[in-house]
């Protein structure tokens, strides 16, 4: 809800336990619960009441004041008029803080939210931030900035001058696990402002029995149940305030478009999974929002046993959060059909989000772990299929900035047919993951070397991973996002630590700045153990690299397993050396921990003028196009758009040029069209890896 709420009070009385029952039942479905009105002190400034001769006081009564302290006026002159009341609060301070410590305690299932009213006093140096705190814990739960004097670019609202703005800062209890029964505080702090009418409200949540929700941008109305297409709920506060049952649908109208965030609340089971679809005709239904460093388009909170489908996601910091908070043992998570694009942020920061999450993604799993659960699961089951997730700083990740990094966070995790594009901090993006399977997943299309971002840029990234398998993918076109050669590594996939167990199986890597795979062992990680490269085709990466500026020894190969940081097998791969390349790997002689069998060694130059998928028509008469090696092939001719002849004998042939496939985007078929006046006719052909003729 990002309006003010409106509230009320009324006085109920039943006469029979039937009617409370069904009027339960209405509340449930209907509209929302009204919100209840928290008392504050001195919420509106109107104490010490000024005397009209007298238009200052300092320090604020009620509030714990910074020093020096603001105080309370009134409009006198040019200044600005009170948005509430006759009085309000003057900060013309280059810093100024002002906390509130509110009585009683944190109700558990509520949706709590504050508004206070903002005048910037001048249109130069004002900032702001409006925090809500659990003063029990000791941290922040949400933030509102302003122009905020460590980094003027995260602004999240608008303060134009000359007049009062509202701004809100909001959060659920549900999502914060334990909190119930906590003391709350708020704070506002900042530059040159006045303050007004500051108010705190608490809507308790509803429980949304297992149904069929409907919404609808388009033709819905928050006042109806939301139980039908013809009675859908129009915005996504009525999904935002409910916490939904096990065996809950909501259906979002197809062709319809939000721009506010969606909370998802509520666990499925294991025969009863929750899920989020679209209904009707037309495109997915898109959340838009306003490509700020803070948006979010959906947030799963603690849940498990959830479908999300047919969804698009655009112009935000994070399209999907899997939201886990100080809670574990969470499973089922099924991820299908769905796009996110401009999801696109230079702002790398997890001290801005609680330690919540940094990087701007399409699918975030994240959350803080309790000191208690160091080496728990806190996701078990994970499955992403048919997505695709286009200019995004990353696209599937995970990462929890407390505590350290342990395997298995997140386990058993399955990623099919799914692509990433333009994208800057891996396509994948794992940190503590155990146990995964990713089948056909490319990352390709570059995203220039717009600079800006603190960390180096790659296709997959795993920090702290143990068996995973990576079959049939391909990782490429990956910028270093540095222009400048002492900045950024751009490579296809970067094993950045303490990884265990990790196969690469029929992969390709081609055409990335800096090298197709890349070893290391930073941050006070251990070597990555038990890697296998088998059947893997690398070709045309280091177009752009780093220099040993950045890197020791460099990174124009196309491999480098760092001295010291891998151990393992390579087998059965394809090395074809850019021009750019110093060496096909690195280091050489390879370190006796990596065991390199049945390698090909060439050069791209070599490979890279061959036609892919080509298209033989013989529209030339008397041009063979390449076709040799006749064999028992009498009166060879090409006329008429033909390649024909006389069979010599009983095993006639001709061979086609060599070709180059990338076997992954390629159809697997061959066509042609073949007349034959005795006997039949086959086709056969051969690989580099396997060159026996096969039928």
């Amino acid at each position: 809800m990002n309006a003010e709420p409106a509230h009320s009070t009324s006085a109920w009385s039943w006469s029979s336990r039937a009617a409370l029952s069904v009027a339960f039942a209405r509340l449930a479905l209907g509209a929302a619960a009204a919100p209840i009105a928290v008392p504050l002190v001195n919420p509106d400034f109107e104490s010490p009441v000024l005397a009209y001769n007298s238009n200052w006081s300092s320090p604020i009564p009620g509030w714990a004041n910074s020093t020096p302290a603001p105080g309370v006026t009134f409009c006198v002159g040019n200044m600005p008029p009170a948005s509430h009341g006759n009085q309000y609060a003057w900060c013309d301070l280059d810093s100024f803080h002002l906390t509130q410590f509110v009585g009683g305690t944190i109700d558990s299932n509520s949706l709590y939210e504050l508004f206070v009213d903002l005048w910037p006093l001048n249109s130069t140096n004002v900032s702001a931030l409006i925090m809500i705190g659990d003063f029990t814990a000791g941290r922040y739960v949400d933030q509102r900035l302003y122009r905020p004097s460590w980094n003027t670019n995260l602004t999240q609202f608008a303060l134009p001058t000359h007049q009062w703005t509202t701004v809100r800062a909001a959060f659920h209890t549900a999502d914060f696990p334990g909190i119930g029964g906590h003391a709350l505080s708020f704070t506002l702090q900042g530059a040159h402002l006045a303050v007004d009418n500051v108010r705190l409200y608490r809507t308790p949540s509803l429980a949304a029995p297992a149904a069929n929700y409907y919404v609808s941008s388009s033709g819905g109305n928050d006042t109806n149940n939301g139980l039908g297409a013809t009675t859908a709920w129009q915005s996504l506060n009525n999904i935002n305030q409910r916490i939904f049952a096990a065996g809950s649908s909501i259906w979002l109208k197809r062709g319809d478009v939000w721009t506010n965030e969606l909370n998802l609340r509520g666990s499925g089971s294991a025969g009863a999974t929750n899920q989020i679809g679209a209904y009707g005709a037309g495109g997915r239904p898109m959340i838009i929002r306003q490509d700020r460093d803070f948006d979010r388009c959906i947030v799963l909170n603690n849940a498990s046993h959830w479908r999300i489908a047919d969804v698009e996601c655009r112009s935000a910091c994070l399209g999907l959060f899997l939201r886990y908070f100080e809670s574990v043992g969470y499973q089922n998570i099924i991820v299908e059909n769905c796009q996110f694009t401009d999801l696109d942020a230079r702002t790398v920061d997890p001290q801005l989000h609680n330690l919540e999450w940094a990087v701007p993604a399409a699918i975030w799993i994240g959350g803080i772990i309790k000191d208690a659960d160091t080496n728990a699961t806190v996701l078990d089951g994970v499955a992403i299929r048919n997505c695709g997730m286009e200019n995004c700083t990353s696209g599937i990740g995970t990462g929890y900035y407390y505590l350290p990094s342990q395997p298995a966070r997140v386990t058993h995790v399955t990623i099919e047919n799914s692509y990433a594009t333009r994208v800057t901090i891996g396509g994948l993006s794992f940190d503590s993951v155990s146990h995964g399977v990713i089948s056909h997943f490319r990352t390709f299309e570059r995203n220039g070397k717009s600079g800006g971002i603190w960390t180096g840029s790659t296709g997959v990234m795993l920090t702290t991973c143990s068996d995973l398998l990576f079959k049939d993918c391909e990782f490429s076109d990956t910028d270093r996002a540095w222009a400048d050669t002492t900045q950024g590594d751009g490579c296809g996939f970067d094993f950045e630590r303490s990884n265990q167990g990790v196969t690469l199986r029929r992969c390709l890597f081609h055409d990335n700045d800096g090298e197709a795979i890349l070893t290391l062992a930073t941050a006070g990680g251990v070597s990555n153990t038990g890697l296998l490269f088998d059947g893997c085709t690398f070709w045309n990466n280091a177009l752009d690299p780093a220099d040993a500026t950045y890197s020791p020894g460099g990174n124009a190969y196309e491999l480098k397993l760092t001295s010291g940081t891998a151990s393992g097998t390579v087998t059965n791969c394809g090395l074809y050396r850019s021009l750019n390349s110093t060496n096909w790997y690195n280091p050489s002689p390879m370190s006796a921990s990596v065991k390199l069998r049945s390698l090909r060694t060439y050069w791209w130059t070599n490979y890279q003028s061959r036609a892919s998928a080509p298209v033989w028509g013989w529209s030339t008469d008397g041009n063979f196009a390449g076709w040799t090696n006749r064999n028992q092939w009498n009166n060879p001719a090409v006329s008429g758009g033909v390649f024909s002849g006389t069979a010599a004998s009983n095993d006639p042939y001709a061979y086609s040029p060599l070709i180059w496939v990338n076997t992954l985007r390629a159809a697997p078929f061959i066509h042609v069209r073949m007349r034959s006046t005795a006997g039949n006719g086959a086709i056969y052909f051969s690989t580099e890896t396997d060159p026996i003729f096969d039928a």
